[in-house]
């Protein structure tokens, strides 16, 4: 709070920006996004499986 600033880290700000910046993003597309620029991270799907089509669900139905 001193400092006035947000800490994050780039995978962070990259989900957060392209969901904040894409409403209609499904999940498959998002994890693609991350992979491609998120340099460093292993972002990964667990439970895919049992989750349901990730091209048919949006982060924007879990977050508002």
């Amino acid at each position: 709070m001193e400092l006035k600033a947000w800490l994050s880290n780039r995978f962070t700000h990259n989900l957060t920006d392209t969901v904040a910046s894409n409403d209609s993003v499904n999940y498959a597309d998002l994890y693609k996004y991350l992979v491609q620029h998120t340099i460093g991270s292993h972002v990964q799907f667990f439970n895919a499986d049992h989750f349901d089509n990730l091209y048919q669900t949006y982060p924007n139905e879990f977050f508002n």
